[in-house]
């Protein structure tokens, strides 16, 4: 008689729990530079205000300015955190 094959483990086509959301330390750095940026954004306007009248287009520029150096600085945060932590997190399987 001969032996049967080994089984083959069932796959799932159903995403795991965890699949396509950020880890929770991820998404809190998300937040709180998004805070950051806000707040810095809110009294960069109350300076300008305080020292002259507002020129809007020119806030407008500085506040997308800001918005994509917080996106920068995420990523930069990102990358070192892979660089220096990286060993530590698990491989999905």
């Amino acid at each position: 008689m001969q032996d049967p094959s080994p089984p083959v483990p069932i796959q799932s086509s159903a995403p795991s729990p965890t699949q396509g959301t950020p880890p929770v330390r991820q998404r809190r750095a998300q937040v709180a530079l998004w805070l950051v940026g806000g707040l810095f954004a809110l009294a960069l306007v109350a300076a300008l205000r305080a020292v002259a009248p507002v020129a809007i287009p020119v806030t407008f520029a500085v506040l997308i300015a800001l918005a994509v150096l917080g996106i920068a600085l995420f990523y930069a945060v990102v990358l070192l955190e892979r660089i220096f932590a990286g060993w530590a997190e698990r491989p999905v399987s």
